[in-house]
């Protein structure tokens, strides 16, 4: 596939760029243009008649190059999820559908297989839990058992816009436990998008959970921490919008620089059908000006995530 220029913009330019009466229409083209490059790879797996019942719809299929394979599946290693790569971290989430009653323990073998400590659920609004009523974990019950795993309820603190339960995993068959903490997003409607301060604070939330297992690896000799479970119902609109937006604010933080098309490009070759609509890819932008604005106000902020710690920068710590 021929390299696709895509234009990388330093903060003031971006920022300008946004006010200029042109915007939405240049938003528009640039998402016309990216959902238009074609990308080379394979469903073969997606496609197998023993995965059919893996997959919530049928005609979202899920790349083979990125796909996670579940190793301690006694049948089909499939799951209809891929690893993405974050800001100069390969595998920063896991992308992933909405888990089904026929895949509840697949994807509860996955968060255990990845060392998965955070994950992140996005279309958690009462009335769409109302609609689909289906659970990997029971929020009104202090236990659920889903054939290989105990989950646990251990606490839940409860945000204006969203949730956080610490959840205990238990592996039935070997005893051994973990703590996984579920970010549940309550203002992300199945149509529109929610308010960019809101969804900017549940990812900065999110990131301070994860970086604090970062941090235990320094202090203590633990395994890494895995990737970030993300899910929406697809797995493709709402979650690449998610994993866009954190890629394009660690950028800015890290390089004062940024290219919203490159990186929502990137994660479609990981994920198939990533941003395919056009609402999802204005919200990224508008998130992300929303940071910018915030940050000439908010140090803090800059100094917080300037601070985190990528998993390069563990690797090259233990290298000796």
């Amino acid at each position: 596939m021929a390299a696709i220029s895509t234009p990388f913009y330093r903060v003031r330019d971006y920022v300008h760029r946004a006010r200029d009466p042109r915007y939405s229409e240049m938003i528009h083209q640039e998402h016309l243009m990216i959902i238009n490059i074609p990308i080379v790879d394979t469903c073969i797996n997606f496609l197998l008649p023993q995965n059919q019942d893996k997959n919530r719809y049928p005609d979202y299929p899920c790349w083979d190059m990125s796909r996670v394979v579940l190793r301690s599946n006694k049948g089909s290693d499939f799951i209809n999820a891929n690893y993405v790569a974050g800001f100069d971290m390969s595998a920063k989430f896991i992308a992933t559908q909405e888990p089904m009653p026929s895949t509840f323990n697949d994807f509860w073998a996955m968060a255990w297989q990845e060392n998965s400590r955070v994950i992140v659920m996005l279309n958690g609004t009462e009335q769409q839990q109302q609609v689909q009523n289906l659970k990997y974990f029971s929020p009104n019950q202090d236990l659920t058992i889903i054939t290989e795993f105990i989950i646990k309820k251990e606490r839940i603190k409860l945000k204006p816009h969203y949730t956080q339960t610490t959840l205990k995993v238990i592996h039935i068959q070997t005893g051994e436990s973990r703590l996984i903490h579920h970010f549940k997003y309550l203002d992300w409607l199945e149509t529109g998008v929610p308010d960019v301060k809101t969804f900017l604070d549940f990812m900065i939330a999110v990131n301070r959970k994860d970086q604090q297992y970062f941090r235990k690896v320094v202090q203590v000799n633990q395994l890494l921490p895995g990737p970030i479970i993300v899910h929406g119902n697809k797995g493709i609109g709402r979650t690449a919008a998610y994993c866009v937006a954190d890629i394009c604010m660690y950028q800015l933080v890290h390089t004062a620089s940024i290219s919203v098309p490159t990186a929502v490009i990137k994660v479609r070759q990981q994920r198939r059908f990533s941003i395919q609509t056009p609402n999802h890819y204005i919200f990224v932008n508008n998130v992300i000006v929303h940071f910018l604005v915030t940050l000439r106000s908010n140090i803090t902020m800059f100094t917080e995530l300037r601070s985190h710690l990528m998993k390069s920068d563990l690797d090259n710590m233990f290298k000796s």
